[in-house]
């Protein structure tokens, strides 16, 4: 009794310790998107590109990762997550030291595509795991915590990032990141069992008649694609504000360094990490998905509308910044959803489908960029200097409040999916 008990702890801890360190190449994913926010300055000193061509750049990433996610759910959901995972890492490593070394635009481009198609593997594998390694019960906390880590990997870029861009240069930055993708590459081939997904209720993977079939039901029911724009609309205050042009919008605002502003916009992520596995505690606790998404999205509204265009303190911006990411960190529940949605056999392919979805958000960065292009030529016959900036960055946000408003509205009309597992069927 004592042995066996033993060995099922130690099966715990293994469980535990391969889905942790497979969260951990998320929040290095995290990092590497949005280490271009961080060196926005350099890179387009170093390109000679406009901002609208910078958020070109940079929203390629969001092209391969979304294009890649209903194929990732059906390979993870059909092939597991090993050998899928540690390509991925590959490739985020090669990406990143590709566009660390190029001087010319299209190769940075490409190095973006090649980090966006890596890490469109690392969300769903990790979930994945933890759908097959972990108890159901502690799938929402996980989805909760994995997010929170992709916080601290975003928290990182903009502290981290910002310090050694002075001490060694962007480039030098981005090197040593792709050396630290391999290392996450060969922890997670050394630890993830080869045949983990195998493991789920004791039998096979599911065939590809029976993911093709899941995958149709999915994509027949509404709820789904109601559950996916609420995803995608609530996620934009990180991929259009903090990971984008939200650090120089506060430097211009507040007149901060690069350093401070960088600080105070990493509050947001900072809120992140604490809302993400809270947020969906508290759902699990009480039985509910919409409630605290309904919640999360009102304070969220009205954090944005504040923080863009209300004048405040350094420090209760930041204080704000918190608030407003554990809010907004709410989002996550619509990965439990998705895997209430999607049932056994379809866990990964509901996950990615809805997370596709969440990520096309990220498409709009250069929608951003052209809006704050165009709007400085426009008001620079009503306003000189700083106060055309300020105004232009003002205008150029103001789609974000109201893609906030439409996800409240989604909330509300969406149904409950609580403890309805496969309701998709």
């Amino acid at each position: 009794m004592v042995n066996t008990m033993r060995v099922v702890k130690e099966s715990a801890f293994a469980a535990w310790l391969i889905v942790a360190v497979s969260a951990a190449f998320y929040s290095y994913d995290v990092l590497l998107r949005v280490a271009p926010s961080v060196m926005k300055q350099e890179l387009m000193l170093h390109y000679d590109i406009s901002s609208a061509a910078l958020g070109g750049i940079t929203s390629v990433y969001f092209l391969s990762y979304a294009a890649m996610q209903m194929p990732v759910g059906f390979l993870m959901d059909r092939y597991g997550p090993k050998f899928l995972l540690t390509i991925s890492g590959v490739c985020c490593a090669v990406g990143i030291g590709i566009f660390s070394m190029t001087k010319i635009v299209t190769v940075a481009a490409l190095s973006r595509l090649l980090v966006g198609f890596g890490s469109s593997f690392a969300f769903v594998g990790v979930l994945k795991l933890a759908s097959i390694m972990l108890p159901p019960s502690r799938f929402a906390f996980v989805s909760g915590a994995t997010m929170a880590l992709g916080m601290l990997g975003a928290t990182l870029g903009d502290h981290v990032i910002s310090n050694l861009l002075v001490l060694e240069g962007w480039q030098n930055v981005c090197f040593q990141a792709a050396i630290l993708g391999l290392i996450l590459t060969l922890l997670m081939l050394f630890l993830i069992p080869r045949d983990v997904h195998k493991r789920e209720d004791g039998n096979d993977t599911a065939s590809f008649q029976e993911i093709w079939k899941g995958t149709l039901q999915l994509m027949k029911n509404p709820q789904v694609w109601l559950v996916a724009v609420l995803g995608s609309l609530s996620y934009t205050p990180l991929t259009l504000f903090a990971e984008h042009f939200g650090i120089e919008f506060l430097q211009i605002k507040y007149n901060l360094s690069n350093i401070t502003a960088s600080s105070v916009n990493s509050w947001m992520f900072v809120g992140w990490m604490i809302g993400g596995p809270l947020v969906c505690s508290f759902s699990d606790y009480l039985n509910s998905r919409r409630l605290p998404i309904i919640f999360g999205m009102l304070v969220s509204l009205l954090c944005c509308i504040t923080m863009l265009y209300l004048d405040m303190t350094v420090k209760s911006l930041s204080i704000l910044m918190v608030v407003f990411g554990i809010a907004n960190s709410v989002q996550v529940i619509v990965f439990p959803i998705a895997r209430e949605l999607g049932g056994k056999t379809s866990t990964a392919t509901a996950i990615a489908m809805i997370n596709m979805i969440c990520m096309f958000s990220g498409l709009l960065q250069g929608m951003i960029g052209w809006l704050l292009d165009y709007s400085q030529v426009v008001l620079s016959k009503a306003a000189v200097g700083r106060d055309i900036m300020l105004a232009s960055y003002q205008v150029a946000y103001l789609p974000l409040p109201i893609f906030l408003l439409i996800a409240l509205v989604v909330a509300i009309i969406m149904k409950e999916t609580y403890g309805m597992e496969g309701s998709s069927s």
